[in-house]
């Protein structure tokens, strides 16, 4: 019994031998070398401006950018007015309607035809209905209301007050060039609340 004993511990022994191969061997007694990686250094690229010597000319052209805003976006030659109302009427007797326009603040402005309707067909007359400014959002017409030859001023008003919804008379009591307004008392009309005006020849008198 105790050979056999022997004998089956020597056969053991062997097995458990050969069981690792001589490469997993191997691998168990030798560490791997890592190769140590270079480092990375990331340059910041150089931004700062060109000298003028080594800049490029710059020429006017389709991406040239000029600050010209009547020129470039508002050719009519009307100015941007606040909640504008306009007419029209030939103010100065040469077959040429013109553009009344009305504004939030109470004023009238008077725009003349040039008659070139491709070429800022709209001119800006600097003081022509100076006197005839009313309370506000002013929406204006002329016509010859009395028969008396001559165009007279006739105005609505609007907003939030109380002259809102107000017409208003004016007569020019200077000559169509200079004029002078003169508002006609004893004549004001109230409608309520923004007054639009518009002048027509109903009765053809």
């Amino acid at each position: 019994m105790k050979y056999k004993f022997l004998c089956v511990s020597a056969l053991a022994g062997v097995l458990l031998l050969s069981c690792s191969t001589p490469q997993q061997s191997f691998q168990k007694t030798q560490q791997p070398i890592e190769t140590p990686r270079e480092e990375i250094v990331k340059k910041t690229p150089d931004i700062s401006p060109l000298p003028p010597s080594k800049q490029l000319p710059r020429t006017p052209g389709p991406l040239h950018c000029v600050e010209d805003t009547r020129e470039n976006f508002n050719r009519s030659g009307i100015d941007a007015i606040p909640f504008i109302r306009v007419s029209f009427f030939d103010t100065g007797g040469t077959g040429l309607k013109d553009m009344i326009a009305g504004s939030k603040d109470g004023s009238v402005f008077l725009y003349k035809n040039s008659g070139d309707p491709l070429v800022r067909p709209w001119q800006f007359s600097e003081g022509y209905f100076n006197g005839a400014k009313v309370g506000a959002f002013s929406s204006p017409a002329m016509g010859d209301i009395d028969g008396s030859g001559e165009a007279e001023l006739v105005v609505g008003t609007g907003g939030f007050s109380s002259d809102s919804g107000r017409i208003l008379f004016f007569r020019n009591v200077g000559s169509r060039h200079s004029p002078i307004w003169k508002k006609l008392e004893g004549m004001d009309l109230k409608i309520g609340n923004d007054a639009a005006i518009s002048l027509v020849d109903y009765n053809f008198y």
